[in-house]
């Protein structure tokens, strides 16, 4: 990765995640977002810190936090070959007992395929060098990433809402920043709103291999699934760059236990 924390975040930033409502239906295509009104209720969701551990991704509340998010490879074990990657989203409810002799209510997971984390090859030349390509009408649109080189040798990122007017093969066309990303002198990368030093959302941060995003505010449920996304992809992205490991779930795991390693 890019830079380094010297040390953990301090907020207390964990909540539970409450059940979510379902998503409209999965659409593969590349719809025109402009004309396209989202049929889902979004809940606003409090802040919390996510970890990225293998391929799941969770609140650090607790160690019995559920998977929120799910990737189809770790982003660890990439390689410059690699070109996509799905992200999932996990939404939970009670499933309630059919007759008495039943155990008692469960909790189900659904899982919903958001957004496809991409990476065109040099052939294909995209203007973008990744990108998240919606696969769901009701999210908040594609998103273009890329890097702006400033003065003094600072690096930061620009999320942009992209489309592609002339079709599935055509070139993404940038529209609005939807977040701006660059490091800060503690070694954490800041993630704002816009591209005008807009309000601050979230940091990441990577520590020991440990990947995390400290999200300090409420925000619809669409703009934080084309956070997360945008998340993975930056990670991607330092990762192809710097080759520097991740662990896993059950590497994590251990660093909750009481006494050890705060993560929240």
């Amino acid at each position: 990765m890019a830079s380094k924390p010297s040390k953990m975040l301090d907020a207390n930033l964990g909540h539970e995640r409450r059940p979510r409502s379902p998503s409209a239906s999965s659409d593969t295509g590349l719809p025109p977002y402009a004309d396209t009104a989202s049929t889902v209720q979004d809940d606003m969701i409090p802040p919390e810190t996510l970890l990225l551990a293998g391929t799941t991704i969770h609140s650090t509340a607790s160690i019995t936090s559920l998977t929120l998010y799910e990737l189809s490879l770790a982003l660890g074990h990439l390689t410059p070959s690699h070109q996509k990657v799905e992200l999932s989203r996990l939404d939970y409810h009670v499933r309630r007992a059919a007759s008495s002799d039943d155990r008692g209510p469960e909790i189900a997971a659904r899982k919903k395929h958001m957004y496809n984390l991409s990476r065109p090859t040099a052939v294909m030349q995209s203007n973008f060098p990744f990108y998240l390509e919606s696969v769901r009408r009701s999210n908040l649109s594609h998103v273009g990433f890329k890097k702006r080189h400033k003065m003094a040798g600072a690096t930061e990122y620009r999320a942009l809402r992209v489309t592609r007017p002339n079709g599935v093969a055509g070139e993404l066309k940038g529209g609005d920043v939807l977040f701006s990303v660059k490091a800060t002198a503690a070694g954490r990368w800041e993630w704002r709103e816009g591209d005008k030093g807009g309000p601050l959302l979230a940091y990441d941060t990577y520590e020991d291999g440990i990947v995390r995003l400290q999200i300090v505010e409420p925000m619809a449920q669409s703009r934080r699934d084309a956070l997360v996304g945008t998340w993975c992809l930056r990670v991607w992205w330092d990762i192809v760059a710097s080759k520097e490991p991740l662990l896993t779930w059950e590497q994590v795991k251990p660093l909750f236990e009481p006494g050890f390693r705060r993560f929240d």
